[in-house]
């Protein structure tokens, strides 16, 4: 079975959004009411069923972007790639800045097993708008695939295989990637964030902070980023980061980390939260019980993370989140953040 049969499901979804149909007539109408049909079976795994409509709505419009577009996601879907390959190639041709028909373009390709092709059609469809989830995992599973492809065997005639996935590195200006913030100004306690020279290898980390003024009003802080991994099974996955937590020690004090896994539509599937060793309030070492957080074997180092241990085995995902998170009711804390790496298991 392809790795991407269910990336049908995830971009169907943004496909009337981004260029909507103008109903400015009956046949317009009858054209939107279509492709909308069609949408609604293929979100559903339907594929056969969505290709009548779109027939029809191409019988009545037969340059319509929107409708070629849908329908070549539906042949990827039920594997008919050569056929959608054609259709998305009459949809880029009415609309070559088409996210969307360059993401099922890049599927199709990668099915077929052309990775170079289906790379560059990731890409197009990233640079395009770089919240194409199924991109990114695409381009890094095809981008793989080339790598693999084109090494060298080793004495025992075997080809290498791709160990390790470095999904970040935290160059100078990647603060911005972590999109996601909470932050309610009015709520203690103040925090922020910032670059910082990394303690793992002197050069640029990410830093949170806290700092607690009041009991009254206590929130947990905190910024997110999700990384595409491409699909992914935690058996023999291991994840690996730089992490260095430090507090002052009073009561009402928790820096720590949540690593979340998501499946291909962006869902958490599984969730855990860590602290560095020792670097925890009193007040929250003894609300564990309730939170299940785990204590790491450090306040400082390279932590790694079993993920059949951590999450259990079998589970499947195609991204993970990190989120950095600061709770100081009075008081000061901080999470350093470098390196962060995944060595997949089966798949």
């Amino acid at each position: 079975m392809s790795r991407w049969s269910s990336i049908p499901l995830i971009v169907v979804a943004l496909l009337l959004a981004v260029a909507p149909m103008p109903a400015q007539s009956s046949r317009g109408d009858e054209i939107e009411g279509l492709i909308a049909r069609a949408w609604a079976l293929s979100a559903q795994g339907r594929f056969s069923e969505a290709l009548a409509p779109l027939d029809r709505a191409l019988a009545l419009a037969p340059d319509n972007p929107n409708a070629w577009t849908l329908k070549g996601g539906a042949l990827v879907g039920l594997k008919r790639h050569q056929e959608a390959l054609v259709c998305l190639e009459k949809a880029l041709a009415q609309r070559k800045e088409d996210p969307l028909a360059w993401t099922y373009e890049g599927q199709a390709l990668y099915d077929l097993g052309r990775f170079s092709e289906a790379a560059t059609c990731f890409k197009r469809a990233i640079a395009l708008d770089p919240s194409q989830f199924s991109a990114k995992a695409g381009l890094i599973w095809s981008t793989q695939k080339v790598a693999t492809a084109t090494a060298v065997p080793g004495p025992s005639g075997a080809l290498p295989t791709v160990s390790t996935l470095v999904l970040d590195e935290v160059t100078p200006g990647s603060l911005t990637e972590w999109k996601e913030r909470y932050d309610p100004k009015s709520m203690n306690p103040q925090f922020g964030c910032e670059e910082f020279t990394s303690p793992f290898d002197r050069s640029t980390a990410l830093r949170t902070w806290a700092k607690g003024s009041t009991f009254a009003t206590c929130e947990t802080k905190w910024i997110r980023r999700v990384y595409a991994t491409g699909p992914q099974q935690t058996d023999g996955a291991v994840v690996e980061a730089f992490l260095a937590f430090a507090f002052d020690g009073t009561a009402y004090n928790l820096p720590s980390v949540r690593l979340e896994l998501l499946d291909e539509r962006g869902q958490v599937v599984a969730s855990q939260v860590y602290f560095g060793k020792g670097i925890i309030g009193s007040f929250n070492r003894g609300q564990l019980p309730k939170t299940g957080y785990r204590e790491l074997p450090s306040a400082s180092g390279l932590q790694h993370f079993d993920l059949v241990r951590e999450f259990g085995s079998g589970r499947r995902f195609s991204a993970l989140a990190v989120s950095l998170m600061n709770y100081a009711c009075q008081g000061e804390n901080s999470v350093v953040f470098d390196h962060f790496v995944l060595r997949p298991g089966q798949r």
